[in-house]
């Protein structure tokens, strides 16, 4: 599936999303474990991460395809402590790591996250459009095999990696569990996405 597909397929989903949400498959059907790594066909994800020296498991993996077509593979990371979506979404340590399969221009990135997150009517985007573009403007277009991590420390705020990279850094506990809404939220762009990332909270052992 050539780039320019994509982003006519993302442009229209932002035009009639019900006629495109039900194109979009997402499944964690073909994960196994393989030492000190959960894979999803033939993307892998670390069983646990270390932030601020806490050990923070993985909680979900899941897989987002369009008509078939693999767009990107997402793993969730939360505490022990965190059995529900409002526990999540509270001043606890968690990174959500999206690796995907296909080229997407970062305007395209900008415009889904930002629609997503007018979704959630219990919060005024108004409120952190300043903190909102400053994270806009630190995405970068990515193509096959990139890497972005969004880390929320408790106090601190939220940090966006591109493959490994810091690219921006916000204060806020409010504003960090505010953008994860988009993926973990009863507000998110797919409810089964978040289901499937969040299938383990509340367990005491890592996923195997």
């Amino acid at each position: 599936m050539k780039p320019y597909i994509i982003i006519v397929t993302i442009l229209f989903s932002l035009i009639c999303p019900r006629k495109v949400s039900s194109a979009i498959l997402i499944s964690n059907e073909n994960f196994y474990s393989m030492g000190s790594v959960i894979c999803i066909d033939d993307v892998c994800f670390n069983k646990k991460q270390i932030i601020h020296g806490n050990t923070v498991p993985l909680r979900g993996v899941a897989e987002v395809k369009f008509a078939f077509i693999k767009i990107y593979s997402a793993a969730f990371y939360v505490c022990d402590e965190a059995e529900s979506l409002n526990e999540i979404l509270d001043k606890t340590p968690k990174q959500l790591s999206i690796k995907y399969h296909r080229s997407i221009n970062r305007k395209n990135l900008i415009k889904i996250a930002e629609k997503h997150l007018r979704k959630n009517s219990e919060i005024d985007f108004d409120k952190f459009k300043d903190k909102i573009d400053k994270v806009s403007d630190a995405y970068e277009s990515v193509k096959f095999g990139d890497q972005y991590d969004l880390v929320y420390y408790p106090g601190e705020g939220l940090e966006l990696f591109l493959n490994g990279e810091s690219k921006v850094k916000i204060k806020g506990d409010d504003f960090a569990n505010y953008y994860f809404t988009i993926w973990i939220s009863p507000y998110p762009y797919n409810k089964n996405l978040t289901n499937l990332l969040t299938q383990h909270i509340g367990e005491t052992e890592y996923i195997d």
